[in-house]
This record gives structure tokens, sequence and C-alpha cells, in this order.
């Protein structure tokens, strides 16, 4: 017999097998692959990669392949798919397809399909993500909120269907953020802020303050599914979240050797919950105090 501690470490690393499950293995040449699929599929990577250096390997229609091995997995069906037809001239890393020896990270062939989108929801990016990398972590969030603007909690638009001014935004901003540290969750009215082309909400905020002001900048987000983070002017330098939370708190008459202070930023949207970050926030304040001699 062979130790299964052994066998599944030969199977993973074989290109004679695909994982199809939890302790299932296929043969790759025991999957039936349809030529029309083939003809098509090798059409597509190879202008995908002529145009943006890549090709998603989750974006190759492979209907009637999946149709002919309906006991596997679509994984299994995929990557025994590239073994079979795109592996002599192509290298393959997650989904991401790249001609032999080039290479593209996931974050970059994120970046530039996002760039390629006029609007894209939530589950769009979910499935971009699952496209390129096999699974949806949330790692596109960042990535969308650098290269589109998000106008609400489930949509994000291309840069070009909205139009900031700039001079007349960052004025209303003045109203509510000042010279201070300010939770944007502390913006509850949008009646002094110019019409931009799109509605304002929280979330068109927060784009509009990590790219395009001038005077103001935003710490501690994006988050998936609230608004979340820190509104200060620009020339506050800080190294990095925590420097600004622990500020916020030594500015603060509350209490730091209790619950107060998490509570506090929870409560008013500095944070979503109480992690490390706001443990070393407190220690970093009582220091500052300390220096103040409060």
């Amino acid at each position: 017999f062979i130790p299964a501690d052994k066998l599944t470490p030969s199977l993973s690393s074989s290109r004679r097998f695909v994982r199809v499950r939890a302790g299932e293995y296929a043969r790759v040449d025991g999957i039936v692959i349809d030529e029309n699929d083939v003809t098509d599929a090798t059409a597509l990577v190879e202008s995908e990669i002529a145009a943006h250096g890549f090709a998603s390997l989750g974006n190759v229609d492979l209907t009637r392949t999946l149709a002919n091995n309906p006991f596997l997995s679509e994984t299994a069906i995929r990557d025994a798919f590239f073994i079979r037809v795109l592996a002599d001239d192509y290298s393959k890393k997650g989904q991401i397809v790249t001609r032999e020896g080039e290479a593209a990270s996931a974050n970059e062939v994120m970046r530039e399909l996002c760039r390629s989108l006029d609007v894209a929801t939530l589950e769009d990016l979910d499935e971009i993500e699952k496209a390129v990398t096999g699974q949806a972590r949330n790692a596109i969030l960042p990535i969308a909120f650098d290269a589109m603007i998000r106008i609400d909690r489930d949509t994000f638009v291309s840069n070009g269907q909205v139009n900031f001014d700039v001079a007349a935004v960052d004025e209303a901003l003045a109203f509510f953020v000042g010279t201070g540290i300010t939770p944007i969750k502390a913006i509850t009215s949008f009646n002094s802020f110019p019409y931009v082309g799109r509605p304002w909400t929280l979330y068109l905020l927060e784009s509009y303050l990590a790219r395009y002001s001038d005077s103001y900048t935003i710490s501690g987000g994006p988050a998936r599914s609230d608004n979340v983070g820190a509104i200060y002017p620009k020339d506050k330098k800080f190294g990095n979240y925590g420097d600004v939370l622990a500020q916020v708190l030594a500015d603060s008459t509350l209490d730091l050797n209790g619950n107060a202070a998490a509570d506090y930023l929870i409560r008013v949207g500095f944070v979503l919950r109480k992690t490390a970050l706001v443990k070393t926030a407190m220690e970093r304040a009582r220091t500052l105090r300390d220096i103040r001699g409060r």
C-alpha cells in the first residue's frame, strides 16, 4: 500500500492527474475534451495575451467540454484542459495564463480588468476575482477602489462618469473637518456639496477623498459593506492608521484603560470592530498623553 500522506502530494504535483475534490483525483488523459473548445479557447487565449499580456482561464468558454464530463468539477476540467491543450506554449499561475516564461500578477490582472469596465457590482467583482485567482476573497475591493469610483455600497463606475469640482467639494468638506480628524460618518449632509453627475453618498465621498481631493485624505478603509475611516487634512502626516487613531484618542478625554476608547472608535465609525490595531492605538495614545504630561 501507499500511505495517504505520500500519495496526496504526489497526485497534487503530477500533471497526469487533477484534483476533483478533497481526496479525489482524475486522470488528465481520461477527460473528454471537445475539439471545438480547443479551437475557440486557443484563439481566445492568444488574442487576450496579445492585447493585455495575459488571459484568464476562467473566462475560456468550455461549455461543451464541461457537458462531456458531468461528474467532474469545473475546476478539475479547466486544469486538465490547460495541461492537455495549452501547457506546451503557456504558463499558468492560479487562473492567469501567460506565454511561457512570462508572468503577470493577479493584482495587475484584476486592476486591468477593472479599468476596462463601465460599471461593476460587488458580485461582478467577486466573479472577476474568482476567474483570476480561482476564488473570491475580497482582495479585489481595494483594487477596484483604486481603479474605479464607488458610488454606493454595491456599485463602482468608470472614472469618467463622475465630474468632481475639487475646489467646491473641498470647501464643503472644510465645514465638517476643519483642521482636525473626523470620522467619515460625521458627514451627515451633502446639501452644501456640488452636484458631480451622481448623487452624493458616503461611498462616493470615500472615493473622492482617496483619489481626488487637494486638501483632505482618508485612511482606514475601504470596507466591503460599510463606511469606515478618518478624514483629515493632507498636511497632517501619519505613519499608519494606528497613528491616526492614537492621535484621536490622545486628544480626547476618554479613559484609555477600559473599553470606553474602543467603544467610541467603533460607535463613530473610525473602525468597524475591536482589533489588535485598536489595542495598539490605545497604547500609543497613552504614550502621547504621558509625553504631554496629561
